[in-house]
């Protein structure tokens, strides 16, 4: 074998065997760790979006988003979210579901139920942090792409805020993208509720 094409083989089998090598596993490349045991009863009720790095579904939305959830199945939870746009009351229905797991992995949708079926019109809902003390909620996505902290308060503390955003932040999270979500209209009702 000429010495041009023994480098050349060389050189492909090198390639190969760092091709075939598994890639290193870090803390972006992991999903990140989700609430190991969750029930959706404690999820049920009103929660205050109060910090968001925003989301396809929600991306309209300005100020006082809110999301209402209600058990319908075991396994299921519907979900009503309000906010104001363009100084006026949204509403938008929607599902979340869980794995069989029964840990914070869940899914949510608010395409019809004609599209169900289609991956794209699920999102991750996952919940990866929670304080039942303090009210709040931690949700992201398993890209890290997506992050809120809901609080069943509409004017948190401060520290519950910093707890969800460090507990963020130690999942590998950019909370530097988080941005406050104004309640303008307090507590009571948006229109869009009714």
């Amino acid at each position: 074998m000429r010495p041009a094409h023994r480098r050349l083989v060389l050189g492909l089998m090198l390639l190969a065997a760092a091709a075939a090598a598994p890639a290193p596993v870090n803390a972006q490349s992991a999903p990140p760790d989700v609430v190991a045991s969750l029930d959706l009863g404690t999820l049920e009720g009103g929660w205050f979006e109060v910090a968001s790095t925003g989301s396809w579904p929600l991306r309209r939305c300005e100020t006082d988003t809110r999301h209402t959830l209600e058990r319908r199945t075991a396994r299921a939870l519907r979900v009503v979210t309000t906010c104001t746009a363009g100084g006026r009351a949204e509403r938008r229905r929607g599902l979340i579901e869980s794995g069989r797991s029964g840990d914070g992995r869940l899914a949510i949708r608010y395409a019809p139920i004609l599209l169900a079926w289609v991956p794209a019109s699920w999102a991750d809902f996952w919940v990866l942090a929670k304080d039942d003390v303090d009210g709040w909620l931690l949700v992201g996505d398993r890209r890290r792409r997506s992050l809120a902290i809901l609080s069943r308060d509409i004017a948190p503390a401060e520290s519950a805020i910093a707890q969800a955003t460090a507990a963020a932040r130690g999942l590998g999270y950019d909370v530097g993208r988080l941005r406050r979500i104004a309640h303008p209209a307090g507590p009571g009702a948006l229109a869009a509720d009714r």
